[in-house]
């Protein structure tokens, strides 16, 4: 099946001594330095994120990526927690490319970290602007274990599959079809193929990178009200 996936486990934290705070934020200057020193606590695994951030759980950096998404990238399963069960952030929002921190985990294959945030209210049918869910992202990078774990913690396999069948990717489809099993998928399959391509430009095996059709898809669905379109 191609590469061997990698399972990742979770990266060591560290505790924050006390008196690391930030001044108040008064200045756009104060405020891009409270930006670097709470993603450079993040990325070293640095608990304690209350005494940096000052409430503004999900601060921003350029790229529009918050603390928990750092976290999720980098497997910060302790800090991940923090943020979410401590500090109530926000793992619904996206970058600047759409991804959530479900997606960076997905993405860098942090599975553990990935479980922490579905069990946290993380949304594992969220579609980025390139047309890809956290599920879609870890088939295409063939990371069966991490497609595996999206699934069994209520990933839309079935809006992925009928999706998949339907623009004619194939190796989407084998890969949903070996992680539910023949006996789920079939059914799903057969309907499927009942219906016409969803784009004139589907062929066998079509490459599924720039995926940007996919989303499209997906809205068609949805506004055809077919079963599988997802939420």
């Amino acid at each position: 099946m191609g590469k061997k996936a990698i399972a990742k486990k979770c990266v060591g934290t560290k505790e924050l001594p006390a008196g690391n705070g930030l001044r108040p934020r008064t200045r756009m200057e104060e405020y891009e330095k409270e930006v670097r020193e709470v993603f450079a606590a993040v990325s070293a695994g640095i608990k304690g994120l209350w005494r940096l951030n000052e409430g503004n759980v999900d601060i921003r950096d350029a790229r529009q990526m918050t603390p928990l998404m750092a976290a999720a990238k980098n497997g910060k399963c302790s800090v991940v927690e923090e943020l979410l069960k401590e500090l109530d952030a926000d793992p619904k929002l996206e970058d600047m490319d759409g991804n959530t921190a479900l997606h960076h985990a997905i993405l860098n294959g942090n599975r553990t970290t990935a479980k922490i945030l579905m069990k946290n209210g993380a949304n594992p049918d969220l579609i980025n602007k390139g047309g890809k869910t956290p599920l879609h992202l870890a088939i295409i990078n063939e990371d069966r274990a991490s497609a595996k774990t999206l699934v069994e913690n209520g990933a839309d396999w079935e809006a992925e599959l009928v999706l998949a069948v339907r623009q004619r990717r194939k190796m989407v489809v084998d890969r949903i079809t070996e992680i539910v099993g023949t006996e789920q998928a079939s059914p799903v399959i057969e309907e499927s193929r009942k219906k016409p391509p969803l784009f004139s430009t589907a062929v066998e095996n079509v490459d599924d990178t720039g995926n940007a059709v996919y989303e499209l898809g997906l809205q068609e669905l949805a506004k055809k009200g077919e079963p599988g379109s997802g939420p």
